[in-house]
């Protein structure tokens, strides 16, 4: 038995250490006007399409997205999509080449490398836009005014 677990985690980290895995997801900040709601992958791009939900009051011009991994940013670009207020679609953005991403998932040497889309802004018809630099960078916890001793 115990030469069994053992050959088996053998083949286990052989299979990890010459081949990556990637798993693709995404994030939209709190803030943001617009939501991704699901991801696309093909054979190509890690990021084929993208369903977008405009939940503001104003019409969407276009998207720009950045592409990360552990952090990084590998990929980005700006996609031209018309969305009314309320409206859901399915946009091509051709982001995140597989082979580069695996590339880099093997340089930072992870078994599992988690390819990462977001909303960086969004510009709307009327000239205006909504950026992702406006907001803080990290969530701060607001903490309670101490309650004075009477």
């Amino acid at each position: 038995m115990k030469l069994r677990s053992a050959a088996l985690g053998f083949f286990l980290s052989v299979s990890v250490a010459h081949g990556q895995h990637l798993v693709f997801t995404m994030i939209t900040p709190a803030t943001a006007p617009l939501t991704i709601s699901s991801v696309a992958s093909s054979q190509d791009y890690g990021f084929q399409s993208l369903t977008l939900l405009n939940h503001s009051d104003k019409t969407v011009e276009s998207v720009l997205f950045r592409v990360t991994i552990n952090g990084e940013v590998v990929d980005g670009g700006r996609a031209f999509a018309v969305l009314e207020p309320g409206e859901i679609k399915t946009v091509n953005v051709f982001l995140g080449r597989m082979s580069a991403l695996l590339q880099r998932a093997r340089e930072l040497r992870l078994g599992v490398g988690r390819a990462i889309v977001t909303v960086d802004s969004v510009d709307f018809s009327g000239g205006m836009q909504w950026t992702r630099d406006d907001q803080p960078a990290q969530d701060t916890p607001v903490r309670p005014a101490p309650v004075p001793e009477r």
